[in-house]
């Protein structure tokens, strides 16, 4: 007839027009409609199938990336900052400076490009050496596993944070676990890349550029996780005296304030206790490694955390996040023994270390090359 209404078109159902108005439905034929209004009825028809088929897409996409290993595209962070090495030379205060920011960037080649040349080289020959009494499938066996756990991590990290037991973790600790895993995983899966984690890879190429190379890997991770934990800045250096070739050094770091004597070598500045100690402590681990059987150094550590590797096949194999939840309890469940005894014969290790910082070396002892407690404090 002439009377005319305004509703919204929410459907079409043999050939009658559902119309919504005033909070009630209405079924209304469409013979009841003038020509003009069919034709209407019809285009609205065809927008809300098209806008459902849309709708159904998006809920799906949803529901499919709900259910994927990991986001696509996977976020990295931010591009590291340009590497500077330490300038000799400078003062004290400077210098360490300089060393603080580069690590707070993510570089850990400073550490090695901080030490005077001579130093650098003990180093090239040590490292050398030991490439050459590691056991070489012991050794891509520890290194493989580092990285496929950085791998696992984040090409599953969807899986990783749906697992109820990461779940029940307080929300607010949860957003900083998960940034905080996925840098560490970053850093295992770019820095121990088999490729460039062989140990004829390192024994074939220049050690410094081998650094160099790790750095680049690294640093993005690192620049981002030293910035998430608020390492930058975190330590003040304040320099009490300095003379061409010494300087005393107040570090204040967690709370706690440390003195420490630094002397000026070939234009570097190093820990005096480690400068005294530093052509004994690597004449001595020269000739342990030296009469070190073909295979041995390192043995124990390295043959522990080699038996985990086979810990991680269950979730590299899980099709989907039930399957990796489970191996992930799996995992768990049978990593207990393994886990204490990687713990017990680090804690050996790290013993060791203390000792000999405690005698005063500077650098520690033992397996650690680059034991940083007196130059860096407890970064």
């Amino acid at each position: 007839g002439e009377r005319t209404i305004e509703a919204e078109m929410i459907g079409m159902w043999n050939d009658n027009v559902i119309l919504a108005m005033n909070g009630r439905r209405y079924t209304v034929p469409m013979t009841w409609f003038r020509s003009e209004s069919r034709i209407q009825a019809q285009e609205r028809w065809e927008e809300i199938k098209l806008a459902r088929q849309s709708r159904i897409q998006e809920l799906a996409g949803q529901a499919t990336a709900a259910a994927a290993a990991a986001p696509d595209p996977i976020p990295e962070p931010p591009a590291a900052t340009t590497y500077q090495p330490p300038v000799a030379g400078i003062s004290c205060a400077d210098f360490l400076k300089h060393i603080d920011d580069q690590i707070a960037a993510g570089h850990l080649l400073v550490i090695y490009d901080s030490l005077p040349p001579s130093y650098r080289t003990d180093i090239n020959e040590f490292v050398k050496l030991a490439a050459t009494k590691i056991d070489p499938a012991t050794w891509d066996s520890v290194t493989s596993f580092a990285h496929q756990l950085g791998d696992l991590a984040i090409t599953r990290q969807n899986w990783l944070f749906s697992n109820p037991r990461i779940e029940a973790i307080p929300a607010d600790q949860l957003d900083s676990l998960h940034e905080r895993l996925l840098l560490v995983a970053g850093i295992l899966r770019h820095g121990f890349n088999p490729d460039a984690m062989g140990l004829s890879k390192i024994q074939s190429t220049d050690f410094r550029q081998w650094l160099e190379n790790f750095d680049s890997a690294v640093a993005p991770y690192l620049a981002a996780l030293m910035q998430q934990q608020a390492v930058a800045g975190s330590r003040q250096l304040a320099v009490e005296s300095e003379t061409a070739d010494k300087a005393v050094v107040t570090m204040t770091h967690s709370g706690g304030d440390k003195k420490v004597d630094f002397v000026n070598v070939d234009g570097y500045w190093v820990p005096d206790a480690m400068a005294k100690s530093w052509a004994d402590d690597m004449a001595a681990r020269m000739s342990e490694l030296e009469n070190a059987p073909q295979g041995s150094y390192l043995s124990e550590n390295l043959a522990v955390l080699a038996t985990m590797r086979a810990m991680l096949v269950p979730l590299a194999t899980a099709q989907d996040a039930d399957k990796f939840h489970g191996a992930m309890e799996t995992m768990l469940a049978g990593s207990r023994e393994q886990v204490a005894s990687v713990a017990s014969s680090l804690g050996m290790s790290l013993a060791s270390n203390e000792r000999s910082n405690r005698r005063g070396s500077g650098y520690g002892s033992g397996e650690d090359m680059y034991g940083e407690e007196d130059m860096y404090g407890d970064e």
